[in-house]
This record gives C-alpha cells, structure tokens and sequence, in this order.
C-alpha cells in the first residue's frame, strides 16, 4: 500500500492524521482570553505532574498531550489577530456577533467566533461554518432560509450584540 494511505510519513514517526489543524486567524476576544486561560491552567497541571518523581506510563502519556495542547493554544494565540468587536450598536451580523434567531421551534442563541473556539453544544459557531454564512452580512428583521440535517427552516434574526467578554 502506498505511504499516501497510512498513518506513517517516510521517517515513520507515525505522522497523527486525526489532529486538528491550527487556526491562523481571528479570535474574539472572549476566545482568546479562555485560550490563555486555558494555557494557565494546562502549565499549571504539567508542573505538579512534572514535579512527582517517579513517573508511570500514564503520567508520561499525561504530560505528552498537555504539551500538544499547550503548542497548539500558542501557535493560534501568536498568530491569531484579536478582532474587538463592533463599537456601534449595529444590528447587523458581523464576526464575534451573538445572535438571537426564532425558528419553527422557537429562538436559539449563537456566537459567531473563530474556527478554533467553534463549540457547536454551547452555540459558539464558527465563523466559516454553513449557518453563520448565511447569518453574516443580515439584519435584525431579516429572514433567512438554511438547510439544518433535518430539513430546511427560516430563521428571523432577532437581536445583534456585540460584547468585549
């Protein structure tokens, strides 16, 4: 088989195809704050791991995912530009709005943030996700049509905010 279908680059060092690839671009401020936060408490962990003498497979283990995890939140908090959100009382959708929007079963709240702060289950969507593209660029008042996996819905967007946390 060839290399191009496994797991393994040419050194065999076992190359991770699974691992999520680093967002080089906006943050709200809100997400990068919990990124840093983040990485407090990641460097925090690693040191009293780190300070037990003897250390088993699982600590080690332990240890080695802190240390991606840590990369990784530096890689995207130094390359990433902190985007302030609108000053104006603006009611239209733009990134690091939080937008309120009625459907057939009622309202939903979404925040529209960078790729790397998406968390679907609290309503934190990405800013390139399907929803928040059709979302962006409206009006409070505007009614839109988007495709959910369960069938089409028209969403009227509610409320536009903007906060700096």
């Amino acid at each position: 088989m060839s290399k191009a279908f496994t797991k393994e680059d040419d050194s065999g060092s076992g190359f991770d195809m699974a691992r999520r690839p680093i967002a080089a671009g906006p943050l709200t401020a809100a997400g990068a704050q919990r990124f840093r936060e983040e990485l407090e408490e990641l460097l925090r962990r690693r040191a009293k791991l780190a300070a037990r003498g003897d250390q088993d497979i699982e600590t080690r283990e332990e240890l080695e995912r802190i240390d991606r995890r840590a990369r990784e939140l530096r890689l995207i908090l130094g390359s990433a530009a902190v985007i302030t959100p609108s000053q104006h009382n603006d009611d239209i959708v733009r990134f690091g709005a939080t937008v309120v929007v009625r459907n057939r079963e009622g309202e939903d709240e979404y925040h529209i943030v960078a790729p790397a702060e998406a968390d679907p289950l609290r309503g934190f969507i990405s800013s390139a996700s399907p929803l928040a593209k059709v979302l962006l660029n409206n009006r409070v008042g505007d009614e839109v049509l988007f495709t959910f996996p369960d069938g089409e819905d028209v969403l009227t967007i509610l409320s536009v905010s903007y906060s700096n946390g």
